[in-house]
């Protein structure tokens, strides 16, 4: 397997697991998604309102200091989307890539199950990633459920016309639910930079108002918590291996060279 040949990856997991596929495969996936989700409900509700003050989060010389728990959710978005490519990359045959492969894409239909839009965007990314995006022979055994899945997610997290999929499924969406950060740090962006914060010599209170709106809405998912419980595997899933892009499409053009079509 070339994950276990990879440096700085080659790992064993915690409890009865021999390796991080053994702990992917032999997971149920609706644990699997759980557990993904569980983790990201405990960070996101971590989130203090502060953290969204003035793009404190985009801002290089503040941004640890003042919004701490939104980088740390970025951070575990980007975390969780190359571990889904290092494990599909991690089978050098492609018999077994494609098992799993078709294992993630259960994972995916809990996490809609889940309303888990944070984490199905992370997977969402793997699968775009040109690493794996460009595996056309693997996807092409894929369980046609599976390419199905792949497809469903990719529409429902579309950036087109600013997120329109995503925001209807959220509207639509029980609780508990895992709003994707993303796209609301987005609308905080576009409404910071779109208006000034004084209007006729006074203080902007519109701005204030569109500002106060955004930030409330999403927060208010963090009063609904998911009732599940740590399973086995949450430790190993909070740091997951995941290996680099140079990495990941160098393994990427060896399982499926580019002069093969």
């Amino acid at each position: 397997a070339y994950l276990n040949i990879a440096q700085g990856v080659a790992q064993v997991a915690t409890y009865h697991y021999s390796s991080p596929i053994d702990m992917l495969m032999f997971t149920p996936p609706s644990v699997l998604a759980e557990q993904l989700t569980l983790i990201d409900y405990n960070l996101f509700k971590e989130i203090e309102p502060k953290e969204f003050q003035n793009q404190s989060w985009n801002r290089a010389d503040v941004k640890t200091t003042r919004s701490p728990n939104i980088l740390r959710c970025i951070n575990r978005s980007t975390q969780v989307s190359y571990w889904v490519a290092t494990m599909i990359l991690s089978e050098g045959r492609i018999e077994d890539r494609v098992k799993v492969w078709d294992k993630l894409c259960e994972v995916c239909k809990h996490l809609v199950r889940l309303n888990n839009f944070n984490t199905l965007m992370s997977f969402n990314g793997a699968f775009n990633n040109s690493c794996i995006h460009r595996l056309k022979k693997t996807k092409k055994k894929l369980l046609s459920t599976s390419r199905e899945t792949m497809a469903t997610i990719e529409k429902m997290m579309d950036t087109q016309q600013s997120y329109k999929n995503y925001r209807a499924a959220l509207k639509d969406a029980k609780t508990p639910c895992m709003p994707y950060l993303g796209t609301h740090l987005s609308d905080l962006v576009f409404v910071d930079e779109g208006n000034s914060d004084m209007a006729n010599g006074n203080i902007n209170v519109r701005k204030r108002e569109l500002t106060y709106n955004i930030i409330a809405e999403l927060l208010n998912y963090k009063q609904y918590p998911y009732p599940f419980t740590q399973h086995a595997v949450y430790d190993f899933l909070i740091a997951p291996p995941s290996l680099p892009d140079n990495s990941l499409y160098t393994i990427s053009t060896t399982v499926e060279p580019r002069s093969e079509k």
